[in-house]
């Protein structure tokens, strides 16, 4: 019985450090501004065309992957927005290989349609400017 006890307590330890990728998107005009923030080892799938690839540390990249440890990296891509007509839409592909907390800040003065978001299980929110989506322990 103490060891499962001891068990427990050693499982309990470790999963208070497993922490999600914090991933934010800001809609600009047709350009998207992404930011990741790592906290350990990740590798993070960037899209076909980026420009402005920052990061405040060192990093490996590796075709479309860029690896890197803990890590805040940001860049800017057209690649996420897709125009269908006069409308356009949000695309995101699965940015990581782990759980992440995603967050996507619409552009200022627009309407969100509550039919086309998907996943729905998402939290909405505004900051007084811009609506908000945010996704918590994403890994779909």
């Amino acid at each position: 019985m103490r060891r499962m006890f001891q068990f427990l307590i050693l499982i309990i330890f470790f999963v208070s450090f497993v922490s999600a990728t914090d991933i934010t998107y800001m809609i600009i005009g047709e350009k998207v501004l992404a930011e990741i923030k790592t906290d350990g080892e990740e590798r993070i799938i960037l899209p076909e065309s980026y420009s402005i690839l920052e990061s405040d540390a060192s990093y490996e990249l590796n075709g479309s992957k860029l690896i890197t440890g803990k890590a805040d990296i940001k860049f800017i891509t057209k690649g996420y927005i897709k125009k269908t007509g006069d409308e356009y839409l949000f695309i995101l592909p699965r940015p990581t290989e782990t759980n992440s907390n995603i967050q996507i800040y619409l552009p200022e003065n627009y309407i969100l349609s509550d039919n086309l978001v998907f996943p729905k299980n998402y939290n909405i929110s505004t900051n007084g400017k811009n609506i908000i989506l945010e996704w918590k322990n994403f890994n779909e």
